[in-house]
């Protein structure tokens, strides 16, 4: 990897720039949610209105000072991002949004990460067990009868 390439990676990208964004957190949990859970392609402007809308209300609940913009201004936004691909079936009379290919990288991404570091917390667990297991096993084999009567009294207080 040159840096040049990088640096324009990091400028360009509209993944990094998702990634990036202060409300990360939220767009993220909004997308995954509204087309991943529900393996939706593509809901209609006026539907992913409503869905935002719900969504905005919910997370003003517990965070009133986060995304107070209006559901279309959000929409329009990350259409301009190329966040969200918007686009006119013959068939339909109002426009459809589905994911873009940069969406769904961040998506990726960030499930990834997250099932690495839930991966990891299980392994470290289980590690632990077996080391706990390990020092069990080399206190209890011991050759001296007394040394072991010790370690069981220990064990049983």
């Amino acid at each position: 990897m040159r840096r040049d390439d990088l640096r324009a990676f990091f400028e360009h990208s509209p993944t990094v720039r998702m990634l990036r964004s202060d409300l990360a957190p939220w767009i993220l949990a909004f997308l995954h949610g509204t087309f991943k859970a529900n393996a939706e392609i593509a809901i209609g402007q006026s539907e992913l209105r409503d869905r935002l809308a719900g969504f905005l209300e919910e997370l003003h609940e517990t965070v009133p000072e986060v995304m107070n913009g209006s559901p279309e201004r959000y929409i329009a936004q990350w259409t301009e991002f190329l966040w969200l691909r918007r686009f006119v079936e013959a068939h339909s009379s109002e426009p459809q949004y589905q994911l873009s290919a940069s969406a769904e990288e961040a998506i990726r991404f960030i499930e990834e990460a997250i099932s690495r570091r839930q991966n990891m917390v299980g392994t470290e667990g289980r590690l632990r067990m077996i080391i706990d297991a390990l020092q069990d096993i080399v206190r209890g084999s011991s050759d001296d009868p007394e040394r072991r009567l010790e370690y069981l009294r220990k064990q049983r207080d």
